[in-house]
């Protein structure tokens, strides 16, 4: 379901991030950088912050979803503080669609969980794996 609100606070993008299973909010760089991390690995899928003004997020992605994202929208560039080839910031300046950056949002959190649940999102439904 794609809520088609868009993002204008942290607290928004937040609040976005916690609908997804096993998501949670830490604050390892202090309370104006919100960090969403998996609970059963803590890994990074998402950081919020407010930079010029603007709601920033780093989102990890596929490689190739990388360039496709900085080439198609304006308000996406090389993850700021990241590993660019894996890491992008979208700056929410409005110009990007809700739909477009909720799934940004779930492929990030896709790509940082744990193995086991990355790897039940991958297989076919067989009688010996249900």
């Amino acid at each position: 379901m794609v809520d088609k609100e868009m993002i204008h606070t942290r607290r928004d993008a937040v609040r976005l991030c916690l609908r997804l299973d096993d998501a949670f909010e830490d604050f390892p760089f202090g309370d104006d950088v919100s960090v969403m991390r998996h609970e059963s690995n803590r890994k990074m899928f998402a950081l919020i912050c407010i930079h010029d003004g603007l709601v920033c997020m780093n989102l990890k992605a596929e490689p190739q979803d990388v360039l496709r994202y900085i080439e198609e929208y304006s308000a996406v560039v090389p993850g700021w503080h990241m590993n660019k080839k894996y890491w992008v910031t979208v700056l929410f300046d409005g110009s990007m669609d809700a739909e477009t950056v909720q799934e940004m949002i779930a492929n990030s959190h896709r790509l940082t969980a744990p193995k086991q649940a990355r790897d039940r999102k991958k297989r076919p439904c067989t009688d010996s794996n249900v």
